[in-house]
């Protein structure tokens, strides 16, 4: 053994009674695990042990037989993690780190086919991931929660740090078949900005977007994240494929289409419901069905501020005092994505603000929760997926 030996903190152990090794230039990564728990999750390892073990010329070490793994000392790793259910196999939920972790984990689960495993983690991936209009207005409650909460406690950290990334998840869902997150997960891409890379924002050197934020102070020792806005958006845009950038690029313009109709389908509300003043009323539904929308398709526009940042309730009602004679005149801040299930929750969190009666109001409210289920009903379609089958088990 050339390399240095390096046991692994937790998963060296000592009633272990075979030795794992993975190797890189510098270090052979020692795992001292149970044959008898290996073979439980995965019967296929049963030639490798036995190969191994059986030889004429068995290494051995610390009394116990020695098995090389050709994957990295990661990929072993996070394998080990997932059979002894060690804290970092469930980690907190809402991790952006989470399918990262799990792709590493998958690469030994898959090789030897650990049903079980592969159930396990998918069901984890899954939780993170809304799979209904319900679960989604959930999560974009508690992303909201956590930016107002961040600010009362004047915390530095963005919030997307407690939050799943979507890039990594879809990279992991597309190599290892778990459809069921990829509708929530390309929609919540469509709110980033090309311009905002997670690892760039990151890392010490290069240009951050929002360095002009932070003039005059010590960045390093704050720490980069500081000089993040709590409410930004980004994501790891390097893993994803030229396909999966192409898929994105055709799903903005049809999502696009659905925000610019929402209104008139949103305050369509029939004039025989309004309990109230009924001119009043469909003045008012009619003014709100013919304001302009303006999605926001470019973010490479020149000195333009950068974008994905979460909306706030009133967003769309501030367009209201921009639109004159059929025309519309706003600035690059109030435009809005292409992501009709925020611009809903939007309209929906505005509606005591129309002063409308309640019957209308009950109408309005209605009509929303009815294009929430028909656009996530289509959002596989929007983007070009299989029709995704829940594969949390």
């Amino acid at each position: 053994m050339t390399e240095r030996p390096l046991r692994h903190r937790t998963l060296y152990i000592p009633s272990g009674d075979i030795v794992l090794r993975a190797k890189d230039e510098n270090y052979a990564y020692l795992y001292r695990v149970h044959r008898a728990t290996l073979l439980h999750y995965a019967p296929k390892l049963a030639d490798v042990l036995q190969s191994a073990t059986e030889s004429d010329s068995v290494e051995e070490y610390d009394g116990a037989p020695v098995v090389d793994l050709p994957e990295s000392q990661t990929e072993v790793k996070a394998f080990l993690e997932v059979v002894y259910g060690n804290e970092h196999t469930h980690m907190k939920r809402q991790d952006p780190g989470a399918a990262l972790f799990a792709a590493k984990a998958l690469v030994l689960i898959t090789k030897y086919d650990c049903r079980e495993l592969r159930a396990r983690v998918v069901r984890h991936i899954g939780a993170d991931w809304p799979q209904s209009p319900r679960e989604w207005l959930a999560l974009h409650q508690m992303r909201r929660a956590c930016v107002e909460t961040a600010k009362f406690l004047a915390e530095d950290a963005p919030v997307e740090n407690i939050f799943p990334e979507p890039a990594s998840v879809i990279r992991l869902a597309q190599d290892y078949d778990i459809p069921s997150v990829l509708p929530a997960a390309y929609l919540e891409l469509v709110s980033v900005s090309r311009k905002n890379d997670w690892d760039a924002l990151r890392q010490g050197g290069g240009h951050s977007p929002f360095a002009s934020l932070g003039s005059g102070l010590d960045w390093d020792a704050i720490g980069r994240d500081a000089r993040l806005p709590l409410d930004v958006r980004s994501a790891r845009w390097s893993l994803l494929t030229r396909d999966d950038k192409a898929r994105l690029k055709s799903a903005k313009l049809e999502l696009q289409a659905r925000c610019m109709g929402l209104r008139k389908a949103v305050f369509n509300v029939p004039r025989g419901n309004c309990t109230g003043p009924s001119l009043d009323c469909q003045t008012e539904l009619k003014f709100h069905r013919g304001m302009k929308m303006v999605c926001d398709m470019d973010d490479d526009l020149p000195g333009a501020a950068p974008f994905g940042r979460m909306g706030y309730p009133g967003q769309l009602e501030d367009m209201r005092q921009l639109v004159f004679d059929g025309r519309y005149y706003t600035s690059r801040e109030k435009r809005v994505k292409p992501d009709p299930m925020a611009l809903l929750q939007d309209l929906f969190e505005c509606v005591p603000d129309y002063g409308l009666c309640q019957r209308c109001c009950d109408g309005v409210r209605y009509n929303i929760a009815r294009e929430m289920q028909r656009i996530w009903a289509d959002l596989p379609a929007i983007f070009g997926l299989p029709q995704a089958i829940s594969t949390i088990a």
